[in-house]
């Protein structure tokens, strides 16, 4: 790590303070970030942008970047939706907000994840090599392992086929 990096690192870490810890040990910038990710299967860049009003019954109307901004329903359980409600966040305010209560990029995600896996993790991950992008290879297990196909998969989070089936494919290798 270069010098220049330490006490940006430092400055940073220092805004996760603010939120408070749940029991997990996870500030909750981290557990809505894996909450989203794993609920929705999302692209990061696409998770920072997503907020209360674009709320339509039960689940969420999203714009995918990867795919120019192509529009797409994303419907989510009962549950999801009452943990993400349960967040409180005003109806122009992002899921993803810093302690300023600006939004975050996707860039600044992935600094503040690094962070606190360098620094404040539990001990049993603390320096993974974990993304972001990791959510969205989890939800199409999730998803393949309650019982749903390949096609429904990639209709549901808006994904080709190739990659559900990449994402899955040791679920299906294991079922053989």
């Amino acid at each position: 790590m270069c010098r220049r990096s330490r006490p940006k690192s430092r400055r940073l870490n220092r805004g996760l303070r603010p939120y408070g810890q749940p029991s997990s040990g996870t500030g909750p910038l981290i557990s809505r970030l894996a909450y989203l990710g794993r609920a929705t299967g999302q692209r990061v860049g696409d998770l920072v942008k997503f907020w209360p009003a674009m709320r339509r019954g039960d689940g969420l109307d999203i714009k995918i970047s990867k795919l120019r901004g192509k529009k797409h329903f994303l419907p989510l359980s009962p549950a999801h939706l009452k943990e993400i409600d349960g967040w409180n966040v005003g109806e122009m305010t992002p899921y993803l907000t810093k302690p300023d209560g600006k939004r975050h990029t996707e860039a600044s995600i992935r600094y503040r994840l690094r962070t606190w896996l360098g620094e404040s993790a539990p001990e049993s991950i603390r320096g993974a090599d974990v993304s972001p992008h990791g959510l969205r290879a989890l939800a199409c297990c999730d998803a393949r392992l309650a019982g749903r196909t390949h096609q429904e998969i990639a209709a549901l989070f808006g994904m080709s086929i190739q990659m559900v089936e990449r994402y899955t494919r040791h679920i299906d290798q294991e079922r053989l």
